[in-house]
């Protein structure tokens, strides 16, 4: 399994003491528990502000506290569980899409070696999901996709997915998202 999906099956903890944490939504409204939303965190040692940045600052700042671009949710028991990052998201016609979940779902099958998922402009619906895959052994889309939807909503499920021999990495070892952005914008639908 990839980083990813082993780090949405751990909390990532508590706030440590003094530290604040809030998870709010696009509007800045605190989201409710288990709700997924972005990590804002205020504490008396952090950041000022970026240098000679103004604007940059004002919007990480906003409110007193420093907006992450991390997202995660809260459960019952006081702890977070991280769910992926703001800029990652996919906008499907108005639903905001997890790359991460997708790809757990996709990782389940028993030929995917390693995917990434990330969302395809599309003129009707914002984005689609598009998944790259890089498989262990021969699959077929239609089949991924059909075992997709017994895991996930139906919205979710990729309506297009791309085999390649290997996935593009960052120097952390990890799918670089980045390429695989600018390789789907390129293929638009």
């Amino acid at each position: 399994t990839s980083f990813g999906s082993r780090l949405s099956q751990s909390p990532i903890g508590r706030p440590c003491p003094g530290v604040t944490i809030r998870l709010a939504d696009d509007h800045g409204k605190d989201v409710p528990l288990c709700s997924p939303g972005e990590i804002l965190v205020r504490s008396e040692t952090q950041m000022i502000g970026y240098w000679n940045e103004p604007d940059l600052s004002a919007t990480a700042l906003a409110e007193g506290f420093v907006h992450t671009g991390d997202l995660a949710r809260l459960d019952e028991d006081g702890f977070y569980w991280f769910t992926g990052r703001k800029k990652d998201i996919i906008i499907r016609g108005g639903s905001n899409i997890s790359p991460l979940e997708v790809e757990e779902a996709i990782y389940q099958h028993p030929s995917v070696r390693e995917c990434g998922v990330v969302g395809m402009p599309d003129p009707e619906l914002t984005e689609i999901v598009c998944a790259y895959v890089a498989a262990r052994c021969p699959i077929a889309p239609e089949d991924l996709q059909e075992f997709l939807r017994t895991r996930i909503a139906p919205y979710k499920v990729p309506e297009v997915i791309r085999f390649l021999p290997e996935l593009p990495k960052g120097v952390t070892g990890k799918v670089d998202r980045r390429s695989l952005r600018k390789q789907a914008a390129g293929e638009q639908t």
